[in-house]
């Protein structure tokens, strides 16, 4: 099984062991109707047997419905429910003897302990190798489905989650074996795949195998009402709803911790749809037809960017500690971007004066806001932003009127803000907004919406609270790649209520990092074939799971120091682009510039502050007065931004050339 002692061995040991077909079931309820999504897969399953008959075995009672689908629908001869459910059955020779005489052994759902703890070492285990090595077929859905592969999760402990697999791999709920069955080397299945947000637990489940066993294996996860076939030459057919989703780890050193936290870099990913092959000997990949490559290939912004992935203010301690102190630090001035309804954003700042930042002013983004004076002198003013329970289409519809919409739309993009978004918030930093993630069942039924973000970061979509509920880890999971694909972005990162991110340029790149107790989980997107999920559940649906398909992105599971490069350039906010302010008379000579600068302002009282064209403050005298000299022998030749505020915090400002 070691797949780096010899490379012939990557596909070899397959081919000489495996003789007989799968077909692994990644769960949810099969359908009778009109092109129901389980009858091609199923038919196929039976169409590779010699006899056509069906052993259905499970650890509890069933009806008889599925011998009845068999039979009636998908051309099995025969079919028969097995309930095993001891030892004494299990090991009985009657039991192996009944299941040798059927071609389709038909693992059902239920719990895979179950299976491994009953089955092991009896003679229905020793029925499943048979059969599978004597040509027949093996069929498992959801617990079936995860004990068919070479090393399998037992689940002796109970489940155990995605967000837990990532803050922690050798967690005591990551029980894995390789001691069952042998159907498929160097591989761990997964069920529920995209509808229980598995990416980080198989990501867990790869990474402890290689850390405690010292071996490199492959994941495979299938989706709900989705199946994939595997011939025994050793090919694959997608069928369903969603996608057959593999993880292929590249190098043998991408496995790391950080404390207890996964550290992966980096993975590749495919997502096939139905009607997609993949030749397991030679990693061909048929199907996706269409070409998606980003648009915008790199982030150039000359800002910081905080995003958090949970709403709570314990969730944001540490990124609003990050806010206070960053930049020019304790004093600068933040305002805090909030709806009609400021109780919460005054819980935050409550958070940061007890931080130690000591002015910080709350605004609600409304549409009668837009013309408020003290709103509009609040923006021009603020070093940093902070956006905190905001809906965004009253965001949206705030942004677009005259007046302080625009004005703030403009700020925040200037040369070194720091602009922080608070859970749910996150999601507008980027160029494109998921709307509806937090309704049940969203993705599934099609009902996601994709809106214009801020476009702080031009080609990266950010999705916070990917482990909200249960019910919607479905709608973060799949919405990140399907907007990707549609919208041709670079990059999408899951966060947790346990971490934030940071964008943020240096030495003329940009990068992005995560901070907290769970590692950001972040899919790069460079050239690949993709396409996007048709088939529905029977005829009788019109509208396919959210569900993207694609061959080649990459994903990784980073924590700081680690950073991802996000661009290679740095596009300063150019001050040719500010508008000049003139709210008070203001001088400013000569200009050019050599050595000392002279300001002044009539009878308006002043302070003065020199900025560069990366945004950094050059010169800040906060001593009010009527008239100012700068020495400017030490500064650099250049363009750069005077900015004069008065006693009653309005500016006026003036392009400065330097020269030497």
């Amino acid at each position: 099984m070691k797949r780096n002692i010899i490379i012939l061995f990557i596909f070899f040991p397959v081919l000489i062991f495996a003789q007989g077909s799968l077909l692994i079931i990644g769960g949810g309820s099969e359908s009778s109707d009109e092109g129901g999504w389980s009858t091609e897969p199923y038919s196929w399953a039976v169409n590779q047997s010699a006899n056509k008959k069906v052993a259905l075995i499970s650890f509890s009672e069933a009806s008889d419905w599925m011998q009845n689908y068999f039979t009636g629908h998908c051309g099995a001869i025969a079919a028969k429910d097995f309930k095993i459910n001891n030892q004494s059955i299990a090991n009985s020779q009657s039991t192996y003897d009944s299941l040798m005489a059927y071609d389709i052994l038909f693992l059902k759902g239920g719990d895979q302990y179950n299976y491994y703890a009953t089955y092991k070492n009896t003679l229905t285990q020793q029925a499943l190798q048979d059969k599978f090595d004597e040509g027949g077929v093996i069929c498992g859905t959801s617990a079936g489905l995860a004990v068919m592969s070479e090393v399998i999760f037992t689940a002796q402990n109970g489940t155990v989650y995605p967000d837990e697999c990532i803050e922690n791999p050798n967690n005591q709920y990551v029980n894995l074996e390789n001691d069952f069955l042998n159907f498929f080397q160097d591989h761990i299945f997964d069920s529920h795949f995209t509808h229980r947000g598995r990416a980080g637990r198989i990501m867990g489940f790869m990474a402890n195998w290689k850390m405690n066993r010292n071996e490199m294996i492959d994941g495979i996860g299938i989706d709900e009402t989705t199946a994939l076939a595997i011939t025994p030459e050793k090919t694959g057919t997608v069928y369903g709803t969603g996608a057959a989703n593999f993880y292929l780890p590249g190098d043998t050193s991408i496995y790391h911790l950080d404390n207890e936290m996964l550290i992966v870099d980096s993975l590749r990913v495919m997502q096939l749809l139905h009607g997609c092959t993949i030749d397991f000997n030679s990693g061909e990949v048929s199907g996706l037809n269409e070409d998606f490559s980003p648009l915008v290939n790199e982030e150039n912004g000359n800002y910081v960017i905080l995003a958090s992935g949970g709403d709570e203010p314990d969730d944001n301690t540490a990124m609003l500690q990050e806010l206070a102190q960053q930049g020019g630090g304790l004093d600068d001035k933040i305002i805090i971007i909030t709806s009609s309804n400021q109780s919460t954003a005054e819980t935050f700042k409550a958070r940061l004066t007890n931080l130690g930042a000591n002015q910080m002013e709350i605004y609600s983004a409304v549409a009668a806001m837009s013309e408020d004076p003290d709103f509009e002198q609040a923006i021009k003013e603020a070093d940093k932003f902070l956006f905190v329970n905001n809906e965004f289409y009253i965001l949206e519809n705030f942004l677009s009127k005259p007046g302080n919409g625009p004005l703030l739309n403009d700020r925040i993009r200037r040369d070194g803000k720091i602009i922080a978004f608070v859970g749910d918030n996150s999601r507008f930093a980027g160029s494109i907004v998921v709307e509806n993630y937090l309704l049940n069942n969203a993705a599934e039924n099609g009902s996601l919406i994709f809106k214009e973000g801020l476009n702080l970061l031009k080609t990266t979509l950010v999705m916070p609270n990917s482990y909200y509920a249960s019910d919607m880890f479905m709608n973060a999971a799949a919405a990140v790649p399907y907007a990707m694909l549609q919208n041709r972005l670079r990059f999408g990162v899951w966060l947790t209520r346990n971490n934030y991110m940071k964008y943020a340029p240096a030495n003329q790149n940009t990068y992005i990092t995560s901070y907290g107790t769970a590692p950001a989980m972040i899919i790069e997107l460079e050239n690949s074939k993709g396409g996007f999920a048709s088939k529905t559940y029977s005829d009788q649906y019109d509208t396919p799971a959210m569900i993207a398909g694609f061959e080649n992105m990459k994903i990784r599971l980073i924590n700081n120091p680690i950073k991802i490069k996000t661009g290679s350039h740095i596009s300063p906010f150019s001050i040719d682009e500010l508008q000049k302010s003139d709210a008070f008379p203001l001088q400013v000579f000569p200009n050019p510039v050599r050595d000392f600068l002279h300001v002044s302002s009539e009878n308006q009282k002043t302070v003065v502050s020199l900025y560069s064209a990366s945004g950094q403050r050059i010169f800040n005298n906060e001593t009010y007065a009527t008239s100012h000299r700068i020495g400017l022998s030490q500064v650099p030749a250049g363009i750069y931004l005077l900015e004069a505020r008065n006693e009653d915090h309005k500016i006026s400002t003036r392009k400065i050339s330097i020269r030497k």
